[in-house]
């Protein structure tokens, strides 16, 4: 997934300036420089990895989150809004791999949190009731699903409101993502 308000600067290149200077493969996701910049030489992969995960490009002076710039080469216009990897990838810049999201569903999209200790999507330890505990967010609020006595019964559970509220993501019902 990526983040909300995810570019770097917005609306501040064009569509055609953006085509006069790169290349864009949609099925590799690739951007390639048209032609000789300093000692950067026409064809060269474009951009270098940014510090959250994604990919950069510097152009005009401006850095550009390169998903958003892949939407606007392929579109002709800026995404509105948050743009999500499909496959959690934030290097794969393909096209058929990013879409346009709104917040709530570009958090159906996440992956399974670092600090998770279950080992499954939207299952924890409930200390207090010694039991795993099942919680699914809908609509910026976080439903209870039971408590369960193992965590794979509680993942059980969570897969099945996935599955119901869940629909923008139909990989939010897997294990481990």
């Amino acid at each position: 997934a990526s983040v909300g308000g995810d570019s770097m600067r917005v609306g501040v290149i064009s569509a055609e300036r953006l085509r006069e200077l790169l290349d864009y493969d949609e099925e590799t996701g690739v951007f390639t420089w048209r032609t000789n910049r300093g000692n950067v030489r026409a064809g060269s992969v474009a951009g270098t990895a940014h510090c959250r995960g994604y990919r950069q490009i510097c152009l005009d002076g401006s850095i550009y989150l390169e998903h958003r710039m892949a939407w606007l080469h392929v579109y002709g216009e800026h995404p509105q809004g948050a743009l999500d990897h499909r496959d959690r990838c934030r290097t794969n810049n393909r096209i058929a791999n990013l879409r346009m999201v709104t917040g709530s569903e570009n958090q159906q999209n996440r992956a399974i949190p670092r600090n998770n200790t279950s080992g499954f999507k939207g299952v924890c330890w409930d200390k207090s009731r010694g039991k795993w505990l099942a919680c699914i967010a809908v609509n910026s609020r976080l439903k209870n699903l039971g408590r369960f006595t193992t965590p794979e019964a509680a993942f059980a559970a969570y897969q099945i409101a996935a599955s119901e509220l869940h629909t923008h993501n139909p990989c939010a019902i897997g294990g481990g993502l």
